[in-house]
């Protein structure tokens, strides 16, 4: 009775893996201290879409990314997902301001219909994403969709640029200069917040 039970539940356990990965519509990944999530949705049009908090609030709204390859099909599905645990990774930077530093990550795969993949990698201070095609649609990208919908009405920080840039910048051309990139920034930017 003991050994029938044992069984007939791992059965039950594998069936239920299949049908979550085969039919998975999103997926959550945290990153390793819980404090940023990363949710990855089927948006109703075909698009996949990912979403980003912080501690609870809401930085990135669902936000559609794509990316199409010379012979591929269209169809952007998640078929199934998979996540790895505590990834850490050691980097030899002699350029940067700290010659060696260490990350850790967890990381989410989500392969899609169309053979192709995106991997999710969410650290304690950021996230980022990365395509990855299965080399039978080709290598050739033709297009890649990237439509950001940041939380809230983001301010850009216009004043910090503007005293950088007059402390970096020493000559007089160069300041006129970097006053009208400034100044063409923020019109771009309210334009783009209004419209």
């Amino acid at each position: 009775m003991k050994q029938e039970l044992i069984i007939t539940s791992a059965i039950a356990a594998l069936l239920a893996t299949s049908a979550v990965s085969a039919t998975a519509k999103n997926a959550t990944l945290l990153s390793p201290s819980g404090n940023i999530s990363v949710a990855v949705e089927d948006a109703p049009d075909g698009n996949l879409t990912f979403s980003i908090s912080a501690n609870g609030e809401k930085l990135l709204l669902p936000s559609q990314i794509a990316m199409d390859f010379e012979g591929g099909k269209k169809a952007r599905k998640i078929k199934s997902t998979s996540i790895k645990k505590d990834i850490k990774e050691s980097f030899d930077a002699p350029f940067y301001r700290n010659p060696h530093f260490t990350t850790q990550c967890n990381e989410l795969t989500v392969r899609l219909t169309d053979g192709n993949s995106v991997t999710f990698r969410a650290y304690d201070d950021g996230v980022a994403y990365r395509f990855s095609t299965d080399g039978k649609t080709g290598n050739v990208v033709t297009d890649e969709k990237a439509l950001y919908n940041v939380a809230g009405n983001p301010t850009p920080p216009m004043r910090r640029l503007r005293r950088l840039w007059r402390s970096r910048i020493s000559t007089p051309s160069h300041r006129s200069v970097a006053r009208r990139l400034c100044s063409r920034s923020s019109q771009r930017l309210s334009t783009m917040a209004t419209g």
